[in-house]
């Protein structure tokens, strides 16, 4: 009779050192560079890069491997952040006091790796360099870290919403693109508690901020380098973003406002993305002279990606734009 495998406790099973790999199947990243810094006061960070990413957090003392992971996993989102990519293939080694990996470590490794969200695995459209904002090694330090972990716990939900549709989970992308612009209800939201000069715009009829003020609001605080083009029809620009979220809620013969198409979608979730990245930099303190020229040759790449941002401003200007049949 076949033994069943024993089922792994996730709570018992400790070590000291995590050491991770990171590579791409379409990409070497550039190099060498290396950094360490401490978090949670006992855990040392050495990050390497020189092709591959290596990561490796080491403790003073026995911890949950469990938890070392989860610490790995919030320096790989704050690395997404600047690179704009997650890259797709992982390799996990956990090692105990003596610098050894028994069984058990390597099962819950393998375990670890099967298990992996899909949100870490990018879509198609998002690789490439014309993604990469700055070098991370210029800033990633201690303090940073610290903050980042403080923005993400505030950002909870929205972070997982906006890296769930700019993975490769097979939704269209239309439907990706409202989600995207749905986050921006709630990041503007989050604007207000640390940015003290931001305000909110209500809406002249009912009194309060709807998602096209609340767009407006940020756009014009945030992403004048990402939007100067549609910015020149403003109204009927925000209007068919607004449009574009509401549609997941009506049926086709009901779509009669103007909203963008399939190729638009791709292109607006981009640019919506780039702004995101940009805010969430910004309120983690770091100064956009590090990164805007970088930003605005990407902007201008995805600008004359097949000429999408030309058709769609021609048509948003023509009186009573409505969406062109695909």
């Amino acid at each position: 009779m076949k033994m069943e495998s024993k089922k792994l406790n996730e709570n018992s099973i400790f070590c000291r050192t995590i050491k991770i790999q990171l590579c791409s199947d379409n990409s070497l990243l550039s190099g060498p560079y290396s950094k360490d810094f401490h978090i949670k006061d006992c855990i040392k960070v050495t990050i390497e890069q020189m092709g591959i990413i290596q990561i490796k957090l080491t403790s003073e003392k026995d911890i949950l491997a469990k938890e070392l992971f989860v610490e790995f996993q919030k320096i790989e989102k704050l690395i997404m952040l600047f690179n704009g990519i997650f890259m797709e293939n992982l390799k996990i080694r956990f090692l105990d006091a003596s610098g050894n990996s028994n069984n058990e470590l390597i099962n819950f490794a393998e375990k670890l790796k099967k298990r992996r969200l899909t949100y870490f695995k990018t879509a198609d459209a998002y690789l490439g360099s014309n993604t990469t904002l700055m070098n991370y090694f210029d800033v990633i330090n201690q303090p940073l870290f610290d903050k980042w972990c403080s923005l993400l716990d505030e950002l909870d939900i929205i972070h997982t919403l906006l890296l769930y549709n700019t993975a490769d989970t097979g939704m269209p992308v239309t439907i990706k693109c409202a989600f995207i612009i749905e986050c921006y209800e709630s990041l503007s939201e989050l604007i207000l508690v640390y940015n003290k000069n931001f305000k909110l715009t209500k809406d002249a009829n009912i009194h309060k901020p709807t998602l096209k003020t609340r767009l407006d609001d940020v756009i014009s605080k945030y992403g004048n380098e990402v939007f100067i083009d549609e910015y020149q029809k403003k109204d009927i620009f925000l209007k068919t973003l607004v449009n574009s979220r509401n549609n997941i809620m009506h049926i086709k013969r009901n779509q009669k406002k103007p909203y963008l198409n399939g190729p638009e979608s791709v292109l607006y979730s981009m640019k919506l993305v780039f702004l995101y990245r940009k805010i969430l930099l910004s309120l983690l303190g770091i100064d956009f002279k590090l990164y805007s020229e970088k930003l605005k040759e990407s902007i201008k790449a995805w600008n004359n990606w097949q000429s999408v941002q030309e058709r769609f401003l021609k048509r948003i200007s023509c009186k009573g734009a409505v969406n062109e049949q695909q």
